[in-house]
């Protein structure tokens, strides 16, 4: 589980989300979704942007190599709430 914290648009279309995600032991991890910014994953995305409600998510870890130095950041597949 993790929370979305810092939720905002990016690319040329705003159809892509940037955000980091958020542990329970306060860990936090870069996180990007493509293409998803008019689909279920972005209202899912956002939803949990807003309530601050911890999500389940899927994904994998990817070199961020975009416009600075090289890091890690999550590329998320899919979410789910939490029971």
């Amino acid at each position: 589980d993790a929370q979305v914290e810092g939720l905002a648009a990016m690319g040329q279309g705003k159809e892509h989300y940037r955000m980091r995600l958020k542990e329970p032991g306060g860990t936090k991890i870069k996180a990007v979704a493509f293409r998803c910014s008019t689909s279920p994953l972005g209202e899912a995305l956002r939803g949990a942007s807003q309530t601050g409600k911890p999500i389940h998510i899927a994904g994998k870890l990817s070199p961020d190599t975009w416009s600075g130095p090289e890091a890690v950041q999550f590329m998320i597949d899919d979410v789910a709430y939490g029971a």
